[in-house]
């Protein structure tokens, strides 16, 4: 004679016994098929992984973040314009100084000399088409040749105009090169490929001079 089941947990249980859904040690193992096994976790899991920049996308994000820093400087010297500064003291870097007077001249140049630094003097006049064109090119090499002293000589004012003629510059932009007090090149320069070469060239032969006792006779014509 059957035993009737006295509740619905009996009966659930009792009908589910030949199906081994439930036991005394808890539910059943499930098993994984094989084939199933050893897949990668889900992409949840694994997270983003950036691939790596190719030669190509490396060089574009470069020269993108070059021109994204040029058109900022652009807007800072749009921006010093504006408040009225002159084209020629418009972003210059801390190693690039606007020089007012021959004394100013001489002092900054003997002081620099004696530090062993090279001392690269520009002289331009503020009409001058090609100076002011070359401006933006000066400063970043002066940014690029942090250990020089650049010195920016304006023609046209005081007594530089004097030392200008004396010294026989007869072309702008016109340069002079100081190290150990003494003048060691000069030439004419422009926007021309070779001859901002040249004066990167220059720049970087000089540096390396050692510091030797001060010479003040290329001082002899301002002094005349």
């Amino acid at each position: 004679m059957l035993t009737r089941p006295t509740s619905a947990l009996q009966l659930f249980t009792t009908s589910n016994k030949k199906h081994n859904v439930f036991s005394s040690r808890g539910p059943a193992p499930i098993t994984v098929p094989k084939r199933l096994t050893g897949l990668p976790p889900a992409r949840s899991q694994l997270g983003t992984v950036a691939a790596p920049l190719s030669d190509i996308e490396r060089q574009n994000a470069e020269r993108r973040r070059a021109y994204e820093e040029k058109l900022a400087q652009q807007r800072a010297e749009e921006e010093q314009l504006n408040t009225g500064a002159a084209w020629w003291e418009v972003e210059c870097p801390p190693n690039m100084i606007n020089v007012a007077s021959l004394d100013q001249l001489k002092t900054t140049v003997e002081g620099e000399c004696a530090a062993g630094k090279l001392v690269v003097v520009n002289f331009f006049a503020p009409e001058c088409y090609a100076c002011k064109s070359m401006q933006p090119k000066l400063r970043q090499i002066a940014r690029d040749n942090p250990d020089a002293v650049f010195l920016k000589v304006n023609g046209l004012v005081g007594d530089l105009m004097q030392y200008v003629e004396a010294m026989q510059i007869t072309r702008i932009p016109y340069f002079h090169f100081y190290k150990n007090n003494k003048r060691v090149a000069e030439f004419s320069a422009n926007m021309r490929p070779d001859k901002l070469a040249l004066l990167r060239a220059e720049i970087a032969a000089h540096k390396e001079q050692p510091v030797a006792a001060a010479d003040t006779s290329s001082y002899q014509a301002l002094e005349a």
